[in-house]
């Protein structure tokens, strides 16, 4: 989705690649694109193109992963997604309710 938005000249703010986590190690791999087209960009089109092909280099790992272990992978694309932006992600996580309801 991210590449076909990039295609149609949305600007790509974070790179899909970003961090030190594998392809295959997670579920969770955000990218941050511009809400309108600005203009094809061909210098993004090759990051995502590349992008794309390391992630195919990867095969999917199949195995069932619990609640908290998802919860945990949120943690870690939300983080690196915040860092991408300069965004305080401990703070922003400080600021939710830790209560069950």
């Amino acid at each position: 989705m991210a590449r076909d938005m990039v295609y149609a000249g949305h600007t790509l703010y974070t790179h899909p690649l970003s961090g030190s986590v594998k392809p295959n190690e997670t579920p969770y791999k955000s990218v941050i694109v511009s809400i309108e087209p600005h203009g094809f960009n061909s210098d993004q089109g090759e990051i995502m193109a590349n992008a794309i092909a390391v992630f195919d280099k990867f095969p999917p790992v199949s195995r069932v992963l619990s609640d908290q272990i998802l919860a945990d992978f949120q943690l870690i694309d939300y983080t690196l997604l915040a860092g991408a932006i300069d965004f305080d992600a401990a703070a922003g996580i400080s600021n939710q309710s830790n209560r069950k309801e």
